[in-house]
């Protein structure tokens, strides 16, 4: 067999080491790129998913502290407007559209910290709390509604009750934004470590 010459072997080892280096070269970048293109991904579903639950904690903020102030004015329009015949804009209110908004903001807090543990138990405290401030707005303004005139229960005596049940609501709703917005800052999402 023929032997090749030193400067042949040396120009067969340059092309075979280039041939290699381009190869791996070429496949490592396509590896890194598609590692780094998932990672890009996740990281984008994750700051979504982020703005998402910032944006539920913000519209329960927003739309518990309009409901509790539509409760306070249908109160005050069932103790000095109402006759039990036409409720006023501020009863009608309260009753549909601030209450819609509540439930859907509360709604979508729940889905999107199922992983809070205590808030659960929280929104159930706030849902009874406005159900019994609740009851009371409703029974002042059926019996208006039926005779025309108060019982023995009237909005003024049964102010201070109505006044407390709205200040535990504040509360427990104060508790759940704090303890929501505590979550937030101890588990933000953080960016994928880079190995």
């Amino acid at each position: 067999m023929k032997q090749w010459s030193d400067e042949k072997t040396w120009w067969l080892d340059l092309l075979k080491f280039g041939i290699t280096f381009t190869l791996g070269a070429i496949i490592t970048i396509l590896v890194v790129n598609r590692f780094e293109e998932d990672r890009a991904k996740q990281w984008s579903l994750t700051l979504i998913d982020d703005q998402l639950r910032l944006t539920a904690l913000e519209d329960f903020r927003k739309n518990t502290f309009k409901y509790h102030e539509a409760a306070l004015d249908a109160y005050i329009d069932l103790r000095d407007h109402y006759k039990g015949l036409t409720k006023t804009s501020s009863m009608i209110r309260y009753e549909q559209e601030a209450y819609e908004d509540y439930q859907i903001a509360v709604e979508e807090l729940e889905r999107s910290f199922v992983d809070v543990p205590e808030l659960k138990g929280q929104i159930a405290n706030l849902n009874a709390f406005n159900d019994q401030r609740h009851q009371i707005y409703n029974k002042l303004k059926d019996e208006m509604k039926k005779n025309q005139k108060y019982g023995p229960e009237t909005p003024a005596t049964m102010r201070p009750m109505f006044d407390e049940l709205r200040d535990k609501f504040k509360q427990i709703r104060g508790a759940i934004i704090r303890d929501v917005g505590t979550h937030v800052l101890t588990h933000a999402s953080k960016a994928p470590d880079v190995k």
